[in-house]
């Protein structure tokens, strides 16, 4: 299991007990499955304790860690973007492809070769180089120099511009869908609002597309979805941007 799912799991365990320990099977109901004793829940609980976003309280008992408690109610992008790398690191072989790669990843022959290496069995190799992608993609990580070179290449906002980008921190609700950090995680293409009883075919396409759809709560009950394409650059946001105030334009002419 990758780290956003993983995180989406230890979220759901964290706002139905907090910090408590509780029993395994408890801890697989609060994640959505029906007891600890099936191969999903035993996979998902593994997942956890791999990253780090859950700690063993005893035999046969788990808690949230206090990190995912942090990562809810951090109050900037900043913090849980440090959180989310902080966890992709966590297990010790997506660090040492971190280590050797950084975020900028050679082909998937050549990490799968590293992985047999490591005395994965092939099929092993292959799961653990998609979890490792997905789970990268999902961090974003940078390093230190790539930060500093993103920030002196761009070009300085316009008061509009920080209006913009204001109003899609808005937008976007991480409680309902942890899958940014926002603005890093946001679509590439033009907005295409739609209702809540949008059929799921479109999700399961998205997925095999390697997308990511996050639902976005607008008022009167309302649903967009934002489709977000992996990887996501920096020129997306910029991109996105540039659409929403399009359609703020088309709104004020009408």
């Amino acid at each position: 299991m990758d780290l956003q799912e993983s995180l989406e799991k230890a979220v759901s365990l964290y706002k139905e007990n907090h910090l408590h320990a509780i029993p395994n099977d408890a801890a697989a109901q609060s994640m959505g499955y029906s007891n600890a004793n099936n191969g999903s829940a035993l996979s998902a609980m593994a997942s956890l304790r791999y990253f780090g976003l859950v700690e063993r309280a005893g035999p046969g008992m788990l808690a949230a860690s206090k990190d995912v408690e942090i990562f809810e109610y951090a109050p900037s992008l900043k913090a849980k973007k440090e959180l989310l790398r902080k966890w992709l690191l966590t297990p010790p072989v997506f660090q040492k492809l971190f280590d050797k790669y950084g975020s900028h990843l050679p082909s998937d022959a050549a990490i799968k070769y590293d992985l047999i290496q490591m005395e994965f069995l092939p099929a092993a190799a292959q799961s653990c180089l998609t979890s490792f992608k997905n789970s990268l993609a999902f961090a974003s990580p940078e390093s230190k120099e790539e930060t500093t070179a993103a920030t002196e290449n761009s070009a300085p906002l316009s008061s509009q511009d920080t209006d913009t980008e204001n109003d899609i921190d808005e937008v976007i609700d991480t409680s309902e869908k942890i899958a940014s950090p926002v603005r890093e995680t946001l679509v590439k293409r033009p907005l295409s609002p739609t209702t809540s009883s949008e059929p799921e075919q479109s999700d399961s396409q998205s997925k095999q597309l390697g997308n990511d759809r996050i639902p976005v709560r607008l008022r009167h009950g309302r649903k967009a979805w934002l489709e977000i394409p992996t990887p996501f650059f920096e020129e997306d946001k910029q991109q996105l941007i540039n659409q929403i105030k399009l359609i703020m334009t088309d709104e004020d002419e009408h």
